[in-house]
């Protein structure tokens, strides 16, 4: 049962995200009969009650014995101390649900699935009609990963075009996708640079780049390796600026 709304949305989890779901009914045993529902009516009946953590929780008056609390964030830790309500889930919890590969219900951003082929891919648009090299969509200028720090030194050996508050350049995100379509013609770089440098934390950041004719270079504690295809990207944890 959703108890709480996410950004407004009453219903937050789709039977669609089946793995999300298995996860959640393996926890009471139950099948995939189970029914997922935002009717604070039944609440009785409810298995787990999901919490969304920048929501107020307005706890049921009564907690039934058989119920699970799982509060759901996908957020970096470091923006949790923005919450206001925090506090309010400290030892009512049973079940974490977000991009940590230890929690109880792993969720990550994106998921990359393997794909037998024997066939090699052939770019739509060729590196040598490319004419600029590296584009950075970013709205926060200082941050705890000093990602800002490495971009002034990566300009100083290449051309870098800095796009939203902390550039001269403008793409809303309102035309966020036809700017990827632009950049993915012109550049050959993506910076996916993230705020805050923390565990199994890869977001939409990096995964939207491989959707077009652009490669991502990454900063962030994701485990790239791992989760995003091989020799997709560029991983500046590994990497110098003058060696860029």
């Amino acid at each position: 049962m959703f108890w709480t709304t996410r950004s407004g949305k009453k219903n937050w989890f789709t039977f669609s995200e089946t793995e999300t779901i298995r996860q959640l009914t393996d926890f009471r045993k139950c099948s995939y009969n189970c029914i997922v529902t935002s009717d604070h009516s039944k609440l009785k009946q409810a298995d787990v009650l999901l919490f969304y953590l920048n929501e107020k929780p307005d706890w049921p008056k009564i907690r039934y014995p058989h119920q699970y609390y799982a509060h759901f964030i996908h957020e970096a830790p470091p923006w949790l101390g923005n919450s206001k309500y925090l506090k309010q889930y400290e030892g009512k919890i049973n079940i974490t649900i977000n991009f940590r590969r230890d929690a109880d219900v792993y969720v990550p951003y994106n998921s990359i699935l393997s794909v037998k082929s024997d066939e090699v891919y052939k770019p739509r648009i060729p590196h040598e009609n490319k004419t600029k090299m590296v584009v950075w969509p970013v709205s926060h200028c200082r941050t705890e990963s000093h990602r800002e720090d490495y971009v002034s030194e990566l300009s100083k050996y290449i051309d870098v075009d800095i796009y939203g508050a902390c550039g001269k350049l403008i793409c809303t995100r309102a035309i966020q996708q036809t700017c990827m379509k632009q950049w993915e013609t012109n550049y050959m770089f993506y910076l996916s640079f993230k705020n805050n440098i923390c565990e199994d934390y890869i977001t939409e950041k990096t995964f939207q780049p491989l959707r077009y004719e652009i490669i991502p270079v990454v900063l962030g504690g994701g485990n790239y390796t791992r989760d995003t295809p091989p020799h997709s990207i560029i991983n500046v944890r590994e990497l110098s600026p003058r060696a860029f």
